[in-house]
């Protein structure tokens, strides 16, 4: 009996739970029923106001499902040529690249995807210390300009050069400017300047950096036909302005190879070959290219081995050359003699530099003196290094009388000679007055005892209104020079 009741009980409870289930069932369908009959009601009514039925988002439409797919395939659909190119189709393009995958590669999207927003959430996630102001102002340009330098500069020799120039095709015109700081693989330069037309600005080093106990000689510096190759682009180039090729070993054998593509050339107005083995021959090759440009207005030649000779063949080219406005010589083997005829040269030639770096050179007393009537008559000169040589106090009278009967000059660096401390701080006086008068603001000197109870006090002389020797002068956050440097001073 028992056995027969606990069998009556659990069919019992099937049949109920079958029953429940049945009655669920219906309820939903008539729901739904109730729901279909309750949307119809609304769109009928909504047309009869002229009014949208269901103005929440909560329903997509088939625009916003297509912009999922085509964002979700952005690789099939990269030109998306079935938008239309009105206001309402930039829309629909914006916000398919906010959708997009910002790990897409620039084969697709370099000349596809134009909004700003786009790269520069590339730029904050894939690139560091990346500042567009650094790159035209503009995300794009940032983040496909230093993809390409990282390219470059991880390109191995071995390697093929196909997907290279797929990646420099499709950032063709995205390119302006490029610091390629080494270059080990010595990549043939003519494909880069053929897939990038655009190229103005153009830094390059050959060869290898933090190789440890990997070190080998051939990785380091410009070889003869690496030489040959940069020559035929620069002839070919219509839009480089700015080369600078610092660090690259290059010498008189090098230099004789590339002015002969630089003599063709004529677009680059800035030059840099700064920190490599130049001498007095490379200096006469130089020489004669600034005998035929007519648009070279920097040249540095900082950190090589030009000598008194070369010096006097760079001086003797500027009595033709006239665009030249920038020369820096800065860390050189120019001597006393040669410092001293460098300036007659450029006295007698009319020389219309406005800034002249002979820092850290083999200057003394002849070159004070000639430089001293050479900053009389001439009245173009307006910045002037002659720190780091041998200059004392025997010509500190010629000199300061110079600079206060020039107003031109405003900005002049003597620290690290022998010039004693008052006879410094003088020149700085003269200097700081004419950059004041060149601005039209009053110069008054503080006198000297508020000077020396400021410096009781825990003050210094600068920040009562005298620099302090060896120092220059500050004025409105800048240096009493008041002019920003060159882009060729950056690789001193």
């Amino acid at each position: 009996m028992k056995k027969g009741n606990l069998a009556a009980t659990a069919a019992k409870k099937a049949q109920d739970t079958q029953a429940e289930k049945r009655a669920a069932l219906l309820k939903q369908e008539q729901q739904k029923q109730f729901d279909n009959y309750e949307i119809a009601l609304q769109i009928t009514k909504a047309r009869k106001r002229n009014e949208e039925a269901f103005p929440s988002t909560d329903i997509e439409t088939l625009v916003e499902m297509a912009i999922k797919v085509v964002a979700a395939n952005f690789q099939l659909y990269p030109h998306m040529n079935g938008v239309a190119d009105d206001a309402e189709g930039t829309k629909v393009k914006r916000e398919i690249v906010k959708l997009a995958d910002r790990r897409l590669p620039v084969t697709t999207t370099g000349r596809n995807i134009d909004f700003e927003f786009y790269w520069e959430d590339k730029c904050n996630g894939q690139l560091k210390n990346c500042r567009r102001e650094d790159h035209g102002l503009s995300y794009k340009q940032a983040f496909i300009e230093r993809h390409i330098q990282k390219l470059l500069e991880e390109h191995k020799a071995e390697a093929g050069i196909d997907e290279l120039k797929k990646e420099l095709f499709a950032c063709r015109y995205e390119v302006f400017c490029l610091n390629i700081t080494k270059l080990m693989s010595h990549l043939d330069m003519s494909i880069v300047f053929k897939n990038l037309p655009n190229l103005s600005y153009l830094t390059i080093t050959y060869g290898a950096k933090h190789v440890g106990m990997d070190y080998e000689r051939p990785l380091f510096g410009m070889k003869m036909s690496d030489a040959k190759i940069f020559s035929d682009c620069l002839r070919q180039t219509q839009n480089l302005i700015f080369l600078s090729m610092p660090g690259n070993l290059i010498d008189d054998d090098l230099i004789s190879i590339l002015i002969k593509g630089l003599m063709l050339n004529k677009t680059i107005s800035q030059l840099d070959l700064s920190h490599n083995k130049i001498s007095n021959s490379g200096a006469r090759k130089l020489a004669k290219y600034l005998l035929s440009s007519k648009i070279l207005t920097h040249m540095n030649l900082c950190d090589n081995s030009i000598h008194y000779e070369g010096s006097r063949y760079l001086a003797q080219a500027l009595k033709v050359n006239k665009s030249l406005r920038h020369l820096n010589l800065k860390l050189n083997r120019i001597d006393d003699k040669g410092g001293a005829k460098l300036c007659t040269d450029l006295l007698n030639n009319n020389s219309e530099l406005e800034s002249l770096s002979l820092s850290s050179n083999s200057l003394g007393h002849m070159f004070c003196e000639s430089l001293a009537e050479f900053l009389k008559l001439n009245r173009t000169i307006k910045q002037l290094d002659i720190s780091c040589n041998f200059i004392d106090d025997s010509n500190a009278s010629t000199l300061k009388d110079s600079l206060e009967s020039n107003t031109n000059i405003i900005d002049v660096d003597v620290r690290n000679n022998q010039l004693s401390e008052g006879i410094e701080r003088e020149i700085n006086e003269i200097v700081t007055r004419n950059l004041l008068m060149s601005k039209k603001i009053p110069y008054q000197r503080v006198p000297e005892q508020f000077i020396t109870r400021y410096k009781q006090e825990g003050g210094s002389s600068a920040a009562a209104g005298n620099p302090a020797p060896g120092k220059q002068a500050t004025i409105g956050g800048q240096t009493e020079g008041g002019i920003k440097e060159s882009p060729l001073k950056n690789n001193e």
